[in-house]
């Protein structure tokens, strides 16, 4: 994309477990509301940093308790 001058970053987010209907409301180890995990993801795009190419993991830990 740099050598067409297109501002692009291609980088992942993954919000673990967030409750949704698709899910039927899960709210096990690790489970966040959509509303949270929103507002870490806004924070993330809008943080002003290049992030390309990086897998970010919004809660790296999750203890289940095993």
């Amino acid at each position: 994309m740099r050598r067409i001058n297109l501002p692009v970053e291609i980088f992942n987010i993954h919000p673990g477990a967030t409750t949704t209907d698709l899910n039927n409301h899960y709210s096990g180890p690790g489970a966040h509301s959509i509303d949270v995990v929103s507002e870490k993801i806004s924070a993330v795009i809008n943080d002003g940093k290049k992030h390309q190419g990086e897998f970010i993991e919004l809660y790296p830990i999750v203890d289940e308790g095993r």
